[in-house]
């Protein structure tokens, strides 16, 4: 099975493919971080950014619905992290604290003793997805990856999530604008840092471009 896309969706996809394998499979997750499993909504390092709902309901294992709750305590987070304690005793993770759980809980699946399965990481970007041709693979599929390699699967899964946030098309035109007011474009994640900030009178702050490489 190849998989493209290393942040949440791949990651949980991977887990849950060796865990519950009945015949040894082996999982090759393709994406292009250094260590896969945070992707674009939880590599945030900024410790305003949180989950929008309790920790009791992000645990990536369905089967085990206090195993995040368990790394938590095991991390120390609830010291560490004060502010994530709510009055009722719920835990709001940094989103950056999520994302090593991810991260953690995909390493420790890469060989999976009960299914002899496994999950490697290819660091790389896929560039296609085709046919493996006539022959002994007839009827397979082959994922083409840029550092020259071409991946045989069973399998593919595309999980490449979001792309980075852009600016629309349409406000692209209004760079030179001059009004009354200051103009913000951008996502929720990456306007709301600048909402307590007026822009000057006749600007435009593009929050998604200053967020982006």
């Amino acid at each position: 099975v190849v998989i493209v896309g290393g942040g949440f969706t791949g990651a949980c996809t991977a887990i849950a493919l060796v865990r519950h394998a009945r015949v040894p499979v082996h999982v090759t997750l393709v994406d292009p971080a250094e260590r896969p499993g945070r992707g674009l909504a939880y590599c945030s390092r900024d410790p305003d950014h949180r989950l929008n709902a309790p920790s009791f309901g992000h645990s990536v294992i369905p089967e085990d619905a206090w195993h995040l709750s368990r790394w938590i305590v095991r991390e120390g987070l609830r010291e560490s992290d004060p502010e994530s304690l709510c009055a009722d005793g719920t835990v709001y993770l940094r989103r950056g604290d999520f994302g090593r759980y991810l991260q953690q809980t995909l390493a420790e699946h890469s060989s999976w003793p009960a299914s002899g399965s496994t999950i490697v990481h290819r660091r790389a970007s896929a560039t296609a997805l085709q046919g493996a041709g006539p022959g002994p693979t007839a009827g397979r599929l082959a994922v083409e990856v840029d550092d020259g390699g071409r991946l045989p699967a069973d399998l593919a899964v595309l999980a490449t999530g979001n792309p980075p946030p852009r600016r629309p098309p349409a406000l692209r035109k209004l760079d030179n604008i001059s009004r009354r007011n200051g103009l913000v474009t951008g996502t929720m994640s990456t306007t709301l840092p600048w909402c307590t900030a007026v822009p000057a009178p006749g600007t435009v702050r593009d929050t998604a471009a200053e967020k982006s490489p």
